[in-house]
């Protein structure tokens, strides 16, 4: 037999990113507090980590990174939002933290494919 080391399969030892109470922290943040400037220092200190170790753990665990995932979040909240056919643009994307309509627009039509006008429009006349 040989000396060298056996490396446990991941599905075997479990995730190896954070852990899931820190974790869940996070998300819980980020979902209360989408309006926020959401920057990396500011997530690594509600999980108690630094910054680097916060990124990769979070990695690890969620697949993704802290900002897409932020972006993600405000994305969904202005599809709900869009929908809802309340508040202008402006509004909704103030609501969801980006800096002015333009970022706004410019992010969710990469997301999405279309920009939040005509996403509007498709959900209204549905």
């Amino acid at each position: 037999m040989s000396n060298a080391k056996v490396i446990p399969n991941i599905k075997e030892r479990g995730n190896p990113g954070m852990p899931l109470v820190r974790l869940n922290r996070v998300l819980d943040f980020v979902d209360a507090n989408i309006a926020l400037d959401l920057c990396v220092p500011r997530l690594a200190t509600v999980a108690c980590m630094s910054p680097y170790h916060f990124c990769r753990s979070f990695k690890q665990s969620t697949g993704t990174t802290p900002h897409r995932y932020v972006v993600h979040r405000r994305i969904e909240q202005a599809k709900r939002l869009l929908g809802d056919g309340a508040g202008s643009l402006l509004d909704i994307a103030q609501q969801i933290g980006f800096t002015d309509q333009s970022q706004f627009t410019r992010i969710f039509h990469k997301m999405v494919g279309i920009t939040p006008a005509e996403y509007r429009k498709l959900r209204t006349s549905a």
